[in-house]
């Protein structure tokens, strides 16, 4: 399972640089994401990833942070299934507003965010 952890910390590195090399090119993916029935997918997707973080979180460098982790990615999801997609759509196009003030900054935190996953999944050495 830190394979899993490993996987979506890289995964979120490449999408930062992705996007901070070209900041527009968030906005179709985002477009493309929330349709209600992808939001919800995604919501169930979280749980899934929570799953795998928690059962994972022994194999890591600290498993009380990767719990911790599990947890609020849980929440995500289930708030992700729980608040009306109306209301998230509202909310993701509010943030498509300001996309130019946030993105970079917001990437340069996903990028490193994403390297902490992979450094917290790496095998601690002997």
């Amino acid at each position: 399972m830190a394979s899993l952890i490993f996987l979506t910390g890289a995964l979120i590195v490449a999408l930062g640089i992705w996007i901070f090399l070209d900041p527009e090119k968030i906005t179709p993916l985002i477009e493309w994401a929330k349709q209600p029935q992808r939001l919800r997918r995604i919501g169930i997707f979280r749980i899934a990833l929570a799953a795998g973080f928690y059962f994972g979180a022994e194999q890591t460098r600290m498993p009380q942070v990767t719990v911790v982790l599990a947890g609020v990615t849980f929440l995500a999801g289930l708030a992700a299934l729980l608040i009306p997609a109306s209301l998230l759509v509202r909310w993701i196009d509010w943030w498509l507003e300001r996309a130019n003030l946030f993105t970079s900054p917001l990437m340069l935190i996903e990028l490193a965010f994403g390297l902490f996953l992979m450094w917290l999944a790496w095998p601690m050495p002997a």
